[in-house]
């Protein structure tokens, strides 16, 4: 019978740190334990790898010893990662050039590797401490229940006699009945302090796993920066974009229209005794280029966030979008809560791209938009049943400014359109909640 994976261990059957209780517990000790036992035969592997380097038989089964360390070693972080509140990472070096004979230049690179440093580190290490964590909980209650068990034995059969509380009761001449309630409660007080420890050993499990095993991966910081200064680049690329069509509708439109409306005005004064039927109708031109002026500024609004989306939340302006899509658009949604205004926005116009894309070039007769989230992420699936083999330019296009807006928030876009279709958009994002007033 297989083992429990500690995913499958609910954590509303443990206190609020998410931890199981015992005996659900004693799975994820006894996947720990038995890493622990494979761990003690890759020590002695790596042992031997390493004492026949000097004569030369090891050097062709040291790349083996550490490939087998590496794996155990990452089932470990593996485990340890399930457990709630722990982060274990060990990110390996990527070897370069030519292996080498016997792939010696190959492990000498790899030995060089904190990671695989740590590897080797864990299974000299873990056997000493990982097997004694891992069978002490559980051993104590199994131990007690194996007493308990026989006792009958030891009271009817004197010859047998192992090592339990009771022969410890007998050996110090207590009366039959005395030394049977002593070994009673003994075995009751070890059972429970068994149960207790579940807990705490394995929290102590992944904090030791955490000790040995997690190597910070400086490299993914770089990264990350680099991830980073790229985003507020393109933010601002993005932001200076935005300026620039504002000023340019601005001056192209709304403000063309009022400054006619001014001039009109200004005729119409000047025409009001002299020509009154020409000033009235030039009031009225001026008032028809007023209300075009205000069309114009609201229509700007729209395109730098609609009032539906500020209103009414990212839904809403969605399932507003939908109402105005040519082809039939069933909207669904899980979502909770509202998020927050700039992540609002861009998952806004990210669906408004898609679904004009789709209107567009699918050729499809109905759309469906999926809203759905978890604790840390909020997806959007775009369906249509067009006929498929979209092809997007990374660098480029609508999408690509899409791509680009949703950076910002460590989001992704990914577009899956074989050939006959469907044609599905994802689009992810973390979720990041509206502040509450």
């Amino acid at each position: 019978m297989s083992t429990p994976s500690i995913d499958s261990l609910p954590s509303e059957n443990g206190p609020r740190d998410g931890l199981p209780r015992a005996p659900r517990a004693w799975a994820g000790a006894i996947q720990f334990l038995a890493e622990a036992f494979v761990e003690w035969f890759g020590f002695v592997r790596l042992l031997v790898a390493f004492v026949l380097v000097f004569i030369g038989v090891g050097i062709w089964m040291l790349p083996g010893a550490i490939d087998f360390a590496g794996a155990h070693a990452d089932r470990s972080r593996a485990l340890a990662r399930r457990l709630p509140g722990v982060t274990v990472e060990g990110y390996r070096r990527p070897v370069t050039g030519q292996p080498g004979p016997w792939q010696v230049l190959h492990t000498w690179q790899r030995l060089k590797d904190p990671v695989v440093r740590r590897d080797v580190l864990w299974h000299m290490l873990n056997p000493i401490v990982g097997i004694p964590l891992g069978i002490m909980s559980l051993g104590l209650v199994l131990e007690g229940a194996w007493e308990l068990v026989s006792m009958p034995f030891e009271v009817f059969f004197s010859s047998f006699r192992p090592a339990t509380w009771f022969t410890i009761a007998d050996a110090m001449g207590m009366p039959l009945a005395a030394g049977i309630g002593a070994t009673l409660v003994l075995i009751a007080v070890q059972v429970l302090i068994g149960i207790a420890l579940a807990r705490p050993l394995l929290r102590a499990q992944g904090g030791w796993s955490r000790l040995v095993l997690h190597v910070e991966d400086a490299g993914q910081w770089r990264r990350r920066a680099a991830t980073l200064e790229a985003t507020r680049a393109d933010v601002l690329d993005l932001e200076q974009a935005e300026l620039q069509r504002i000023e340019r509708d601005l001056h192209d439109g709304a403000q063309m229209r009022f400054v006619s409306t001014g001039l009109t005005i200004t005729e119409a004064a000047r025409l009001v005794r002299d020509d009154p039927d020409r000033a009235i109708e030039l009031l009225s031109q001026a008032k028809g280029e007023s209300a075009a002026g205000l069309a114009e500024l609201r229509r700007l609004v729209r395109g730098i966030r609609p009032p539906v989306l500020a209103d009414r939340g990212l839904v809403d302006a969605i399932r507003a979008i939908a109402k105005d899509t040519a082809i039939p658009t069933v909207v669904t949604s899980t979502l909770s809560d509202r998020l927050a205004a700039p992540l609002e926005s861009a998952l806004y116009f990210a669906v408004a791209e898609v679904l004009t894309n789709a209107v567009k070039h699918a050729k499809a007769t109905g759309l469906r938009v999926n809203l759905s989230e978890t604790s840390e992420t909020v997806t959007l699936l775009v369906t249509d049943d067009g006929q498929g083999g979209a092809q997007t330019d990374p660098d480029h296009g609508g999408l690509a400014g899409i791509r680009r807006r949703l950076s910002t928030f460590d989001g992704s876009l990914s577009v899956l359109s074989p050939e006959g279709g469907p044609t599905v958009v994802t689009i992810a994002a973390p979720n990041i909640k509206a502040a509450s007033v």
